[in-house]
């Protein structure tokens, strides 16, 4: 079946309180897609971020960021007052509209969250959510409060015995950081009841949630702390390699990430359903589409090979690639879960055995159309050359927008698009830098491809200013937000009548 939707970040909706969040902006937001005849909203990972915001650097693969909190709910519940919420509200009076600043959003927003926790009176649901969540709750709402009073982001620094869970230190720290274990919990219930409460929303408007599953977990976060035996750690549980990319279109010296790898080999001997890694991926998938509809599996490639490199290294050119589990994990997946709704991240350097897992797990991979002209006529992200069973993009999060590609690109890049469209014209207007983003637009939304996403910046319009992220770009990153009332009647009209001219 044909479809379409648009990408766009929470943390990108507007709002008054310096970020997105689960509020009312985000329910519009769904009427708006509605509006526009789309059947999906795509967003980012929703994990709780560390430095810089990027939601492929989270706290932890189980928890979700306290920000995304709507502070209006709360304030619905009773358990803040709309003084202080305007007293938050005019904290942020300073910081720009179309941008976020995590650092200072976290120093005025945690006090906020934590205003209305002590308010909050547990109930039943409350203590259900806690024995529910268990297996991950607790250890990462310690991990938490630990970071926090060592004022520490590498817990590898932390003293001998917490830094090795040994039982008497766990114990003599749950005891001593009992309220903030317990507020760390409560926000995490917060976060769950309101994103549930949003997909539901959303769901009986007909908008299903495409989400987006990390390949890997932060280094300085929890997960490596609580199950080390299924990552790559030395003997003083410190990475032996992490991951990254070999040099690319993104980077000349490749990119280095820096997470933990996984340890597949790790108790081979083991049936793979006792094997520790397995069974914490099996933990973290069910607990991502508790979240969404339909997940994107962040670089594919890792998993039937990947990027080895040496933690000591100063670049990603000493990398080395390393078979991944390939079918054994699928296998497993469907064996505890039966069929779910994957969509495979297969970008970047794409080999045989990247094809084989794709075409064996029957998973739909993704074209971009940016990466379209690069003077090859059989590149596959040619949109002559798409299969039906695919996932097409202007752009990820990880490119410019449209605008902002088109602008920057070379000129022989901008006559071969243009030579593109004068074989295959797709009945839009004459090829300008005013036009770049409606016509590559309109080449995705009339591909093959039986899916088809939009970034909301590409339907805005809008140039390089509002990209979300530039690979290898340390600082700026995660940041933009769109504007209070862009998503305007007449715009989703516009794409309505795209989307029922393409046939979806």
């Amino acid at each position: 079946m044909r479809a379409s939707g648009i990408l766009l970040p929470v943390f990108s909706l507007p709002s008054p309180y310096g970020i997105g969040c689960f509020s009312e902006e985000a329910r519009q937001f769904v009427d708006r897609l509605v509006e526009a005849g789309q059947r999906y909203w795509q967003i980012l990972p929703l994990g709780m971020t560390l430095n810089g915001g990027s939601p492929y650097d989270a706290l932890s693969g189980f928890a979700g960021n306290p920000l995304y909190i709507d502070p209006e709910e709360l304030c619905a519940q009773g358990l803040l007052t709309e003084e202080e919420l305007a007293a938050y509200a005019e904290q942020l009076h300073g910081t720009k509209p179309d941008r976020i600043d995590y650092i200072y959003l976290e120093e005025v927003r945690y006090p906020l969250l934590h205003q209305a926790y002590s308010r909050y009176q547990p109930d039943e649901e409350f203590d259900e959510f806690r024995r529910d969540n268990q297996e991950w709750l607790e250890d990462t709402a310690l991990f938490w409060a630990l970071q926090i009073h060592f004022r520490e982001n590498d817990w590898r620094t932390w003293p001998e015995d917490i830094r090795f869970r040994r039982e008497e230190a766990l114990e003599r720290w749950r005891r001593e950081k009992e309220d903030d274990i317990h507020f760390f919990c409560w926000m995490q219930y917060e976060f769950f009841r309101q994103w549930h409460a949003l997909r539901e929303y959303a769901h009986s408007k007909g908008i299903q949630i495409v989400g987006d599953m990390p390949i890997y977990t932060s280094i300085n976060g929890a997960d490596n702390w609580i199950d080390p035996e299924i990552f790559q750690l030395d003997e003083e549980l410190r990475p032996i390699d992490v991951s990254g990319c070999p040099p690319d279109i993104f980077s000349e010296t490749g990119q280095m990430w820096g997470n933990p790898l996984y340890d597949w080999d790790g108790c081979a001997d083991l049936p793979v359903d006792e094997r520790p890694v397995y069974k914490w991926w099996l933990r973290r998938v069910i607990k991502t589409f508790e979240l969404y509809d339909v997940v994107r599996i962040d670089h594919f490639r890792g998993l039937a090979g990947y990027y080895a490199i040496p933690a000591d290294a100063e670049n990603a050119l000493t990398g080395e690639w390393r078979p991944g589990p390939k079918m054994e994990l699928f296998n497993f997946l469907r064996e505890k879960l039966g069929e779910v709704r994957f969509f495979a991240e297969d970008l970047g350097i794409i080999t045989d055995d990247v094809r084989e897992l794709l075409e064996e797990t029957g998973y739909p991979g993704m074209r971009i159309i940016q990466f379209a002209f690069e003077n090859d006529w059989y590149n596959p992200h040619m949109p002559i050359n798409y299969p039906e069973h695919c996932v097409v993009y202007t752009g990820t999060h990880d490119n410019d927008t449209s605008r902002g590609w088109y602008a920057s690109e070379a000129e022989w890049k901008q006559l071969f698009l243009y030579e593109y469209l004068r074989r295959n014209p797709v009945d839009g207007p004459e090829l300008t830098p005013d036009t770049a983003s409606q016509l590559m637009i309109l080449l995705a939304m009339r591909s093959r491809a039986n899916t088809c996403i939009i970034p909301m910046q590409d339907h805005l319009d809008l140039g390089s200013e509002a990209r979300v992220n530039t690979p290898g770009l340390r600082e700026g990153n995660w940041a933009w937000r769109m504007s209070p009332g862009a998503f305007t009647p007449e715009l989703a009209e516009k794409i309505r009548k795209i989307t029922q001219d393409s046939g979806r």
